[in-house]
């Protein structure tokens, strides 16, 4: 199999641009960014774009547990060596924090999102810096539903709907994944 960063490069390159998620399998935020993720995920296509989450636990097993989980069913690109996120920080892209975890043994990428064209130019990007105030990354992530919204309207030659100014994914939005799938 080629390398995360070959994967990512191929549907960059098959795409006018791609919607990248960073995320976990056990966590209940990042089932829950995923899950927003694949309700714009026909909205991504339809604009020539590419859905894609990347995790760094290595097994096919817990992709499908998060696919069921969520109703995900885009791309996904395993990356326990974090080739992806030192890529997107060597380029200038998107500066992922890399936090220890048990049973990670290089580490866990903190979330992030970025939305990428062919051609690389960032049209989104934003990564979480672990904190108490957000319980270590987890919580106050961008409302996916309203990057997509900014995106989507740059794209078409329009202002931004929301401006760059976004909700975020609450406390109770995060941990009701945990309690109600």
């Amino acid at each position: 199999m080629s390398s995360p960063v070959s994967q990512l490069e191929t549907l960059q390159k098959n795409s006018e641009f791609v919607f990248l998620v960073c995320t976990g399998h056990w966590c209940p935020f990042c089932l829950n960014y995923i899950k927003s993720l694949a309700s714009i995920g026909p909205s991504i296509k339809a604009a020539g774009g590419q859905p894609i989450i990347i995790t760094a636990k290595e097994s096919p097993e817990l992709v499908k547990i998060v696919r069921e989980k969520t109703g995900y069913t885009d791309a996904a690109i395993v990356d326990p060596k974090h080739e992806i996120a030192n890529s997107l920080r060597a380029r200038g892209l998107l500066d992922l924090t890399i936090t220890e975890k048990k049973g990670y043994s290089q580490g866990m990428v903190q979330p992030g999102a970025l939305v990428l064209g062919k051609e690389g130019e960032v049209m989104y990007a934003w990564a979480s810096r672990p904190s108490l105030s957000n319980l270590g990354g987890a919580k106050d992530r961008p409302l996916l539903e309203q990057v997509w919204g900014d995106v989507e309207a740059v794209m078409q030659g329009r202002e931004r709907v929301h401006g760059g100014v976004y909700g975020k994914q609450t406390f109770l939005q995060g941990i009701g994944m945990k309690l109600f799938g």
